[in-house]
């Protein structure tokens, strides 16, 4: 996987964006974790079965993540 795929624009606060869930484990998505200079944010809609706060979303039903400088 090519994470450059999904850099975020300069005026956005993450580093990238809209990386599908199916990506989560990948190999570069975990090295890049393991640095502990990044985090995770799940993202995603409200469905029938999960109502969810305009502020985050669970692993659960995420769709997509996106990664943040700590």
């Amino acid at each position: 996987m090519y994470l450059a795929s999904w850099l975020s624009p300069k005026n956005e606060a993450s580093v990238f964006k809209d990386i599908p869930m199916s990506c989560r484990n990948d190999e570069a998505v975990r090295n890049l974790m393991m640095t502990k200079r990044f985090r995770i944010k799940y993202r995603g809609p409200s469905n029938v079965n999960y109502k969810r706060s305009p502020f985050y979303c669970i692993k659960k039903h995420a769709t997509s993540f996106a990664i943040y400088n700590r």
